[in-house]
């Protein structure tokens, strides 16, 4: 972590892993590639991000006796036991759901809602790259008493995540029906609206940005427990009595409200303690924007009656995308400083 050179293992181990693995699945799906190539494809998306630390952070490991001790264990214990905690009812969050559906409906039920959970959980790729990118710049920020760079860091941390996260998940409000049978095939159509439901969700989860590793950086972890503890079983509740008069629609539901809900509190508790606010006047540009640009694709799909085959579907993907990145530039919504930032970021770890 000296020098800041976590942020760029971050990158390798967060980002080009990711992507790398990402991009080898859409060969294996296009191309019907045996399941073999799938472990090779996992292998080398290690490898590559191992190459990338090893050659850029020029990895010297020693193992010296350290100079300092520390017997703050009753610190340390006020710090870990509240997290956690808060881990083990994070745990029943996540899988509320599928317990509750497992339960009560059908196998088959199960199924449909573990795909679109699983396409809607990928738009928190993105806020999980850059949490380990930025987070410890605004940790050593904060130990500074650097108030304005913190708070610059803070809502540009935000800005980023979301302008990244939208057009995904417009796309998937959007395209639902056509994204899962093209990805499951017509059977696995009955996810399309709890598609909707979980990335509108996921979607405001990212928009309220990083609070639970700031509320980490301040050691609020009780906050964090409390929190989780609500949650948790207001999931429990919600899902049990919505499950019964609206089947997986009805878990959907309850897990995008607690999804949005925790990370509400967090940021309300972030805003309250830091006094900062996110730039709403550019997330207020890139909603326009991708949601502009979304309905003229839906629009000219349904117009033109194009056949949603794989390369279609993608080429309007990225079409769409490119249209995004564009008019965001134009608009002011990403600007010559974004770049700047981080560049600095990357290759200083300093703003």
């Amino acid at each position: 972590y000296a020098k800041n050179k976590v942020l760029i293992q971050n990158i390798g181990n967060n980002i080009i892993e990711k992507t790398v693995l990402l991009m080898g699945i859409f060969l294996v799906y296009f191309y019907n590639l045996d399941i073999v190539f799938v472990i090779w494809i996992l292998l080398i998306s290690i490898l590559v991000a191992f190459v990338f630390n090893l050659l850029y952070l020029k990895l010297k490991i020693s193992f010296g006796k350290s100079k300092e001790q520390t017997n703050d264990y009753a610190g340390w214990l006020a710090f870990s036991v509240p997290l956690f905690f808060a881990n083990i009812f994070a745990f029943f969050i996540n899988w509320t759901d599928n317990i509750v559906i497992g339960k009560i409906l059908t196998s088959s039920d199960l199924g449909i809602y573990a795909v679109s959970f699983s396409l809607a959980a990928f738009l928190l790729f993105f806020q999980t790259s850059f949490v380990s990118i930025f987070v410890p710049v605004m940790s050593r920020l904060y130990a500074k008493g650097n108030k304005e760079g913190f708070s610059h860091i803070y809502k540009k941390a935000q800005n980023w995540v979301f302008s990244m996260a939208l057009p995904l998940a417009l796309i998937f409000m959007f395209f639902s029906k056509e994204l899962i049978e093209i990805l499951y095939g017509k059977a696995f159509l009955a996810a399309s609206l709890p598609l909707i439901i979980l990335s509108i969700g996921i979607l405001f989860n990212v928009y309220t940005g990083m609070n639970a590793s700031l509320l980490k950086v301040i050691k609020n972890t009780k906050f964090l427990f409390k929190t989780k503890v609500v949650m948790a079983s207001i999931n429990v509740v919600l899902s049990i009595i919505l499950i019964q008069k609206m089947g997986i629609l009805g878990v959907a539901i309850s897990t995008a409200i607690v999804i949005a809900g925790e990370q509400f509190v967090y940021m309300i508790k972030v805003r309250k303690y830091f006094n900062i606010n996110h730039n709403n006047f550019i997330n207020f540009k890139l909603i326009v924007v991708g949601v502009a640009l979304i309905c003229v694709a839906k629009y000219l799909v349904n117009i033109w009656g194009i056949a949603f085959s794989p390369g279609t579907f993608i080429a309007v993907i990225l079409i769409y995308l490119v249209c995004y990145v564009v008019v965001a530039i134009l608009n002011g919504a990403i600007d010559k400083n974004d770049y700047l930032i981080f560049k600095n970021l990357i290759f200083n770890g300093r703003q």
